[in-house]
């Protein structure tokens, strides 16, 4: 706990310089380039670049360790986390591509300057002035050429700015039996998204997963190449077709009995339900004779005996036939708990409204003969 807490106050602190920077990015973009010292703005240009692109990284990495150590204890809080990084980071590219821009700008001002400087030299022949003149700008180049060659310029594909969609795709954790549901929304939303590079995909994908899911692909640093690796490790570790059947079918054997309370009887239903569709879509035959053993051993028997009944003696049970009776009676279970309900809370209402009227009526008297 102490860890967690230690990484968050890191994460804290790394978001609120990077925060600051950005702010500091948005004066300098509104600079008055006429009226202030270019060279001046071009400096600090560069200082808020650099910050701009260490605490962005520094973020990165304090996060994806503040994840890691949360794991699954706090999925809301790593997703709000990874939500705020993001759009931060985002500012920050984009912050940093004004800036690159701003750059240009002020360099082709100041180029411009120095045509007209040595324009007006030419024109006035006075010779003392021009070496002057002459060394100023050949300073002003200098600096310039020091500036430009210590600033850290980040390769093409990351300083290009993507607004990733906004999506509303869930943490995948590690459970097989949910694969494919989030790899087929992740699949449509982003994978096959060409306008987004495969790096951008890649970080999409890691704030998307957590815990084991997570910990699959901790070793793969964020690149173009290692996307399809990842893909490929997770794929392999929870996509294997088979072994999500083998877990359908253990869940399914393995799901406690039914009471004769009705939640217990809707909540097994439901879970039956869920399996045998799902066994379904991976191409099992949820017809066999096997599924109708299993739900009856799952059931008490008075519903059992009613289903029996409802079924009559010249049937046969089929998986179709004994969900649909069993869905039929469980609805109705339901219907008939609510009516009760209705008409209990009814009597208590009448029940203490006839109360308070004695009661009023008792005072009432007592206080007439007195």
């Amino acid at each position: 706990m102490s860890n967690v807490k230690y990484l968050k106050g890191v994460r804290t602190r790394y978001f609120n310089i990077l925060e600051k920077e950005v702010h500091n990015a948005s004066l300098l973009i509104q600079s008055d380039l006429v009226e202030e010292d270019k060279n001046e703005i071009l400096s600090n240009i560069s200082i808020c670049v650099e910050k701009l692109q260490t605490y962005s990284a520094k973020l990165e990495s304090q996060s994806e360790k503040l994840t890691a150590a949360v794991g699954e204890s706090d999925e809301n809080f790593i997703e709000r986390t990874l939500e705020e990084d993001t759009q931060l980071c985002d500012s920050a590219l984009n912050s940093c591509s004004q800036l690159n821009k701003l750059e240009m700008q002020l360099n082709k001002m100041i180029k411009q300057e120095e045509a007209e400087l040595k324009e007006d030299i030419s024109e006035d022949r006075k010779p003392s002035m021009h070496e002057e003149i002459q060394k100023m700008l050949e300073k002003q180049i200098e600096l310039q050429q020091e500036l430009l060659e210590t600033r850290v310029v980040r390769p093409k594909e990351q300083r290009t700015p993507v607004k990733l969609p906004k999506l509303e795709i869930s943490c995948f954790s590690g459970d097989k039996l949910r694969w494919l549901e989030f790899w087929q929304s992740f699949e449509n939303s982003v994978h096959k998204n060409e306008s987004l590079s495969n790096i951008d995909k890649f970080n999409y994908l890691r704030s998307k997963l957590t815990g084991e899911a997570r910990g699959a692909i901790a070793g793969l640093s964020l690149s173009n190449e290692n996307y399809g690796i990842a893909i490929e490790i997770l794929k392999d570790r929870f996509g294997n077709v088979q072994e999500i059947i083998d877990v359908h079918y253990n869940k399914m054997i393995n799901l406690q009995s039914a009471s004769d309370s009705v939640d217990s009887l809707r909540h097994l239903t439901d879970s039956v339900d869920k399996h045998l569709r799902s066994l379904e879509v991976l191409g099992q035959n949820i017809s066999q004779d096997v599924f109708v053993s299993v739900i009856k051993s799952k059931l008490p028997r008075n519903v059992i005996r009613h289903l029996e009944i409802q079924k009559g003696t010249q049937s046969k049970w089929t998986v179709a036939k004994i969900l649909d009776l069993l869905k039929e009676y469980v609805s109705a279970s339901e219907k008939a708990e609510k009516v009760k309900r209705e008409n209990v809370s009814l009597t208590n209402r009448t029940f203490n409204s006839q109360r308070r009227y004695t009661s009023n009526f008792n005072r009432t008297k007592e206080f007439s003969t007195r």
